[in-house]
């Protein structure tokens, strides 16, 4: 029979792989995010009413980034206008704007409380085999 302790277990689990992703896709930003004035070259709305845009930037080679940013209530820019982002060279799909790059507090906070709940889980099934 599955306990309790075995349900607890697993979200705990589940929790601490996605504050785990959350964390190390701020810290790319934070320590090699290099920032860019993109230009915003079209939009798109989701049922939510949640905007995306798709930005074009131009590296020094010449070649061109684009990128998906988003989602935002109320968008930084329209089409036609420019923007700043944080996007990761290794991974462009890795971008934010500025003010939304994570400083990784919290994702640090909920890896620690998923963590010793996980352990708290596995002890309790420890004990009750």
């Amino acid at each position: 029979m599955i306990g309790p302790a075995f349900v607890i277990s697993v979200f705990a689990a589940i929790a601490l792989f996605l504050s785990g992703k959350i964390y190390a896709r701020g810290k790319a930003l934070r320590v090699r995010g290099v920032r860019a004035s993109v230009l915003c070259v079209n939009e798109s709305r989701n049922g939510n009413g949640q905007v995306f845009l798709l930005a074009r930037h131009v590296l020094d080679g010449g070649a061109e980034l684009q990128l998906d940013v988003g989602p935002f209530r109320y968008p930084p820019a329209r089409i036609g206008g420019t923007f700043d982002v944080v996007y990761d060279p290794n991974d462009p799909r890795t971008v934010e704007t500025p003010e939304k790059v994570p400083d990784g507090r919290a994702a640090l906070i909920s890896i620690g409380v998923c963590a010793l709940v996980l352990l708290l889980g596995l002890v309790l099934i420890a004990l009750s085999v």
